[in-house]
């Protein structure tokens, strides 16, 4: 309220309680957030790119909007874990998030590219990765850039998704 230079009594007015205000919040950032990813995607190459580009947009929203991360860290929940949301906001655009990550992991499989485990556990590991290299990145001060952040984590997804023969290809191809 005082950021926005509003007394709280009208934050109230708008919004009668935190869940209501966290539900708020939840809305503008996560459209925004699915719209940064859907257009990251768009132009995508294959499985892989889908998701080395899906993971960046995802990344850099995120480091983009530190205090929108943090009050994700601060709730203490894997993120994938849709019963430990706090609101249908989340569920919902997790469910998106997971839908069309495991469309990418099964074409993935299907291309040879991917390791042959079920796509909605790998989608599911993805996300706990991306959180993990996010908590990471907040630990630290949030002094590695972001162009270092990600190509962390694309060499983290190359090894951890990625049929074994393919890897170093791959981490080769993308400059990792």
């Amino acid at each position: 309220a005082s950021s926005a230079g509003i007394s709280l009594a009208t934050l109230y007015k708008y919004f009668p309680g935190k869940e209501a205000l966290l539900r708020g919040v939840h809305v503008r950032r996560l459209d925004v957030l699915m719209e940064r990813i859907a257009d990251a995607v768009r132009e995508s190459t294959g499985p892989l790119d889908e998701m080395l580009r899906g993971n960046e947009a995802y990344l850099a929203f995120h480091m983009k909007h530190p205090n929108y991360l943090g009050m994700h860290l601060r709730e203490g929940n894997a993120w994938f874990e849709t019963g430990r949301l706090r609101c249908p906001e989340q569920v919902e655009a997790l469910e998106r998030g997971l839908a069309g990550a495991e469309g990418t992991f099964r074409a993935g499989i299907d291309a040879g590219l991917f390791v042959d485990d079920p796509p909605r556990l790998q989608a599911l590991a993805a996300i706990a990765a991306n959180q993990v290299h996010l908590s990471h990145w907040v630990e630290g001060g949030g002094k590695d850039s972001g162009e270092v952040v990600v190509a962390r984590a694309h060499g983290h997804f190359i090894r951890g998704f990625c049929l074994p023969e393919r890897v170093a290809a791959l981490l080769a191809e993308y400059g990792l």
